[in-house]
């Protein structure tokens, strides 16, 4: 007569463990990449709101420039840990002319407009990012 088994055989034991091994590294993975996705996003969030600096300032933007955050946000007011962060955070902005448009031709009289698009773009350490602004002199 032939007895039931009660307990599992070492080969068996080993599978089971590899199978539940490999299902958590898979885990863990993913966890590693949502946490890496979760931080790069921050980052790009962040370094817009600091391009959004470069939207309300008329000084800076329409050359090229060296800076710190800190000289693009004086017209707004900041907190001290703030104003020691931006003045932290070194900036290049750069300046390019895509398109000049004279008016003269289109107007009658003795006044000269001329419309400039152009895209200033905004290096903050790895990251970079641009927008065309429109300019009338």
């Amino acid at each position: 007569m032939h007895k039931g088994r009660s307990a599992f055989t070492l080969i068996e034991v080993m599978v089971a463990v590899m199978i539940v091994s490999v299902v958590i590294a898979a885990i863990y993975k993913m966890q590693g990449d949502r946490h890496n996705m979760f931080f790069q996003l921050q980052e790009r969030v962040d370094n817009n709101h600091n391009l959004s600096l470069l939207l309300w300032n008329q000084k800076y933007g329409f050359e090229d420039e060296k800076t710190d955050l800190y000289k693009l946000s004086d017209e707004f007011e900041v907190d001290d840990d703030l104003r020691r962060k931006l003045k932290s955070s070194k900036v290049e902005v750069l300046y390019d002319t895509i398109e000049q448009v004279d008016m003269s031709e289109y107007e009658e009289g003795s006044s000269t407009s001329v419309f400039e698009i152009g895209k200033s773009s905004l290096k903050l350490g790895s990251y970079s990012s641009a927008l065309f602004r429109l300019r009338l002199q």
